[in-house]
């Protein structure tokens, strides 16, 4: 199971970096901008969808996986609309030449601010599936180190060994503190003679 959080992971990191870039097309768009590449990825064919209904999927009683679905559908709509104000043919592939109509991009505008918004909904989303992941991951590992722990027998005398040594030093520097504050209390009250 650890592979599968380990990897999951990984995705989510990737799917930020993904939609910030197309965070960011869209704010090069809205400034009149023409971008030689375009990335317009099918909701379909995107990372994080393949992710979400797939290994995904085993994260659904976590709180924000059901908004997560909404949160990236209506962020792909909003960026496939401000690349068709900009002039860009999904079918084609290709941008149409046309004037960019000051109504248009004010709409456009309108449009990056709402994908803006949308965007912090699905970074926050991801990070906290992200974090998720990572406290399942550490949660598997820990598990599994535990096992290995109890099936091997030299790891667990090892284990008790090392416990055992960890429990007498502490003892010992109890003992040095101890010591400390009793020298430490002779040596003020030497002072304190000696000063009178």
């Amino acid at each position: 199971m650890a592979h599968t959080e380990h990897e999951s992971i990984q995705t989510l990191r990737q799917a930020r970096a993904v939609h910030k870039a197309s965070l960011m097309q869209a704010e090069a768009l809205t400034r009149g901008l023409t971008l030689e590449e375009v990335h317009v990825a099918d909701i379909h064919a995107c990372i994080f969808t393949q992710w979400y209904h797939s290994t995904g999927a085993c994260f659904k009683a976590q709180p924000c996986y059901q908004d997560l679905e909404t949160i990236h559908h209506d962020f792909h709509q909003v960026y496939e609309d401000i690349l068709t104000i900009a002039g860009y043919n999904k079918k084609q592939g290709v941008w149409r030449h046309q004037q960019h109509k000051r109504a248009s991009m004010e709409k456009a505008t309108f449009l990056l601010a709402k994908l803006h918004a949308l965007y912090q909904d699905l970074k926050s989303c991801l990070e906290s599936m992200e974090n998720s992941c990572q406290a399942k991951y550490q949660a598997t590992k820990q598990e599994q180190e535990t096992q290995q722990k109890q099936n091997n027998p030299k790891l667990k005398q090892i284990s008790s060994d090392t416990q055992a040594e960890t429990h007498q030093a502490v003892a010992e520097i109890d003992d040095l503190l101890q010591e400390l504050e009793r020298n430490t209390a002779q040596l003020s009250s030497t002072i304190k003679k000696r000063d009178k």
